[in-house]
């Protein structure tokens, strides 16, 4: 089985802009590339999975979406593959009830697992957000977040909610990945 390494994309590789769509904007995060060198030399895929529910609000479509996933990869796959593969939830937060991917659900890891055969006890998952580490330990995967402001981020006491680590960018949570594997 595989050991995978599960991203949300918008404020964990690239700047959250808010509803990503213009391609001229997409900028990557720093240390990134670095974080996810060391990943891949960890023997992780990488797999973005991330909610993307600007496409179900109208403010862009699938096309683009996808355009702004190739961008990306374009951007941090430019001397070696570090990205693997992307899972997006284009549903509505409110009015797509029946939706079952969209995170802190776990349709798009339950996706992946299947098609990848992964091993979710040797696997990360890193976000940005309180829903990104509900996703993670739903699946019982270890849980690191990087937040936007690390100064300005207060401890959540439901363990729920807790990630397993906190860290200021993708390399140290590379770090983390590689003394805890």
């Amino acid at each position: 089985m595989q050991k995978a390494v599960f991203l949300d994309r918008d404020g964990v590789l690239n700047f959250d802009s808010g509803f990503v769509s213009d391609l001229d904007n997409v900028k990557i995060l720093p240390k990134v590339i670095e974080g996810l060198n060391k990943m891949k030399t960890l023997g992780f895929m990488t797999i973005i999975i991330s909610n993307q529910s600007g496409v179900a609000r109208k403010y862009f479509d699938l096309e683009t979406m996808w355009a702004v996933d190739a961008r990306i990869k374009q951007l941090i796959n430019k001397d070696k593959n570090l990205l693997d593969y992307s899972f997006y939830c284009p549903h509505h937060p409110e009015f797509d009830k029946k939706c079952n991917c969209r995170k802190p659900k776990i349709g798009l890891i339950k996706k992946a697992v299947t098609k990848y055969n992964l091993d979710m006890n040797q696997s990360f998952f890193i976000g940005d957000k309180v829903e990104d580490i509900i996703c993670g330990k739903n699946v019982d995967c270890k849980t690191i977040l990087v937040p936007k402001n690390l100064h300005k981020f207060t401890i959540i006491n439901d363990q729920n909610k807790q990630p397993d680590f906190i860290a200021k960018d993708l390399l140290e949570a590379s770090y983390w990945i590689e003394k805890n594997i």
